[in-house]
């Protein structure tokens, strides 16, 4: 069975919408319970929680968890891009695990997105170097965690910085080196596109099929005006069909993640038949491709 999911801030989530997606999303569904009961509705079984803000406490944290555990819905989280600490640990990385383990006793694995390290003025072998060194550390506190988790390294969206991710052998070269056979990679399919729709010749629009069977998470959204990203299932600029076709051969099994900028979008006329419209437009593509 296809599983679908959505990307959804996790301020909206918790009340306090400090961030633009989640203001937006705020105007188009006020009632955050009322959103999840008509995204069950439709078919999604997962929310992948984005756009955590940086002041965002311990307490509202627990009560997204808490909120996600009461309507019994899946959920997987987009982590906050990498930084490196000098006082590095494992929940400077990822400070929502003492909040989720407060609150779940027992839960199916977690699916944990992350993006290379990106920069100005620095080179794609140090770049990979950085975030496969980094990954590999993660991992060995995660085999020592009490809970399953996996980690997905994401294709990234070419924004003129140097970037091992923004290619798909990028991102497979970093997976391959830290020898972490869990670790997987997240196609995002809107990213692959855009990239490609700049540069055909440096950005190929298909990945190698070594990419497709390493996919364990995947972010789904198209392309509107002016190639922004995080659109709504609208347009019709991502080869969806061909995508999913490939992760079908593959025997992709993960979660079909409709990501959304909400404040992208926030001007066009009826948001909520936008959001609801690409969930069913992504359904059908799931059971018909």
């Amino acid at each position: 069975m296809n599983k679908i999911g959505i990307s959804i801030p996790w301020d909206y989530l918790s009340g306090k919408n400090r961030t633009s997606d989640a203001e937006s999303l705020k105007e188009i569904f006020p009632d955050p319970i009322a959103f999840i009961d008509q995204l069950k509705e439709n078919g999604v079984s997962s929310i992948e929680l984005r756009h955590r803000d940086i002041s965002m406490p311990v307490s509202d944290m627990k009560t997204v968890f808490r909120l996600l555990k009461k309507m019994k819905i899946g959920f997987s989280i987009h982590s906050d891009n990498l930084t490196e600490h000098s006082d590095w640990n494992f929940n400077t990385i990822f400070p929502w695990v003492k909040s989720l383990s407060t609150v779940y006793s027992v839960f199916p694995e977690l699916m944990v997105t992350l993006h290379p390290f990106c920069a100005l003025g620095s080179s794609n072998e140090i770049l990979s170097r950085r975030t496969a060194d980094l990954l590999i550390r993660l991992q060995k506190k995660i085999d020592k965690y009490e809970f399953p988790i996996t980690l997905a390294l994401e294709n990234q969206r070419s924004k003129g910085m140097t970037d091992p991710g923004t290619i798909f052998t990028g991102v497979l070269d970093i997976v391959n080196e830290t020898g972490i056979s869990e670790l997987g990679t997240c196609w995002d399919m809107g990213h692959s596109t855009a990239n490609n729709n700049i540069n055909a010749n440096d950005f190929p629009l298909y990945p190698e099929s070594d990419f497709v069977f390493r996919t364990v998470h995947t972010h789904i959204h198209d392309l509107g005006p002016n190639g922004k990203t995080h659109w709504p299932i609208k347009e019709n600029k991502v080869p969806f069909r061909d995508y999913i076709s490939r992760l079908q051969t593959a025997e992709y099994n993960g979660i079909y993640n409709l990501e959304l900028s909400f404040s992208r979008f926030k001007d066009e006329e009826n948001g909520k038949t936008l959001i609801l419209d690409s969930i069913i437009k992504l359904s059908e593509m799931l059971t018909t491709t």
